[in-house]
């Protein structure tokens, strides 16, 4: 293939570049730009290549608008994306960016950290929808107008691709149920070696806070049917939180000849995401270290590849022991008699004084940690 044509994709800064002496994808930086200067660049190539390519019966003509007769419709364009993915004779190159701050440019989606940023990962896999259809693979398609929302679920794999100049802007939704599912894409994750979107720890322990909350404040609280939902013996929450604690224990196994434990501290992974330096695991929950390497960390999994030391010298970060991880499973199965031997203020909460009453729960807590392992 032999470069030929630069072709404008979206509002944001990024080159996705191929290179006329090898055939290689990646993104580069590439020349600044204003709102208004990218918007004539975007609007003038599209112009010229579908002038050079030439009007077609399927073409939207406006006959009151000279300017407009060369306007593509979606079709069109849709048609010529899936041809150059298919069977491609030019080498494009497409100016994307991303990864844009949102604390400076502004959100669609604000929330209170002024860090919030777009995070799109490397528009790298593209497989033609026929492909797909030839398997026996359904395949959907949706036109997004400004304004609309696109919702894909968990392990929906998909795609898309800008008409023309446009700003976009993609976000990651975690409500309660995806939590189940979130275990899984973590998992799978750290196999492949990749880096995850968002904390699911970080996520199942803010709403196990806000759970509580509730729990608490129950009294002429309609959020209460949320807790009825999640929580419980059967609730979504707590059956996520308790396979979280199944999948922990079998890591500390992983790890059982680091004796050293020490209480992981609360602002750990607060300025910065910490991850697992081989495997991208988020560690949120537990990490592994070692005196010689201060500033290195792996999951459980990988404890023993941290270095070469010996065990010893090792040790174990736990914001959690599985005493407190299992007392927590209780409170959310409705035992408010287990929270008073949890650590509250880890959740930022402050126990009210008729829970200070409760007698202390019957269940003993190893019998229960050794029940979470049988399950």
């Amino acid at each position: 293939m032999t470069r030929r044509r630069n072709a404008s994709a979206a509002s944001e800064t990024n080159d996705c570049l191929g290179s006329d002496t090898d055939e290689k994808f990646g993104f580069q930086s590439g020349s600044d730009y204003t709102l208004e200067t990218f918007k004539e660049y975007a609007d003038e190539y599209k112009r010229q290549y579908f002038g050079v390519k030439g009007a077609t019966e399927s073409i939207d003509f406006r006959d009151d608008n000279r300017e407009k007769r060369l306007e593509p419709s979606v079709v069109d364009i849709e048609g010529e994306y899936w041809q150059i993915v298919e069977d491609p004779t030019d080498e494009i190159e497409v100016l994307y960016g991303a990864d844009l701050d949102t604390a400076t440019f502004g959100s669609g989606f604000p929330k209170a950290s002024a860090e919030n940023k777009i995070s799109l990962d490397p528009c790298v896999t593209q497989l033609s929808p026929s492909v797909l259809k030839s398997e026996g693979i359904p395949v959907y398609r949706a036109v997004q107008n400004p304004g609309e929302f696109v919702l894909t679920f968990p392990r929906a794999y998909h795609s898309g691709f800008n008409c023309g100049f446009n700003c976009a802007e993609a976000v990651n939704l975690a409500p309660v149920d995806w939590l189940p599912r979130g275990l899984c894409a973590t998992e799978l994750y750290s196999e492949q070696h990749r880096k995850t979107s968002l904390s699911h720890d970080k996520v199942a322990r803010e709403a196990v806070k806000e759970q509580l909350e509730l729990y608490f404040l129950q009294s002429n609280n309609p959020r209460l049917l949320r807790w009825q939902k999640f929580c419980g013996k059967d609730g979504v929450l707590t059956k996520a939180l308790k396979a979280r604690v199944i999948m922990e224990n079998k890591r500390m196994e992983i790890v059982s000849s680091i004796s050293n434990v020490r209480k992981m501290d609360k602002d750990f992974d607060l300025s910065t995401e910490r991850e697992c330096f081989l495997c991208s695991y988020d560690l949120h929950l537990s990490a592994a270290g070692c005196e010689c390497s201060p500033h290195r960390y792996g999951c459980l999994s990988h404890a023993k590849r941290v270095c070469s030391c010996e065990p010893s010298k090792k040790f174990l970060l736990v914001r959690y022991n599985l005493d407190e991880l299992n007392a927590l499973v209780v409170a959310l199965e409705g035992d408010l008699g287990a929270v008073k031997l949890h650590r509250l203020e880890d959740f930022g909460l402050v126990l009210p004084m008729q829970l200070k009453l409760l007698e202390e729960p019957k269940i003993p807590w190893r019998k229960a940690s050794l029940n979470m392992r049988d399950h």
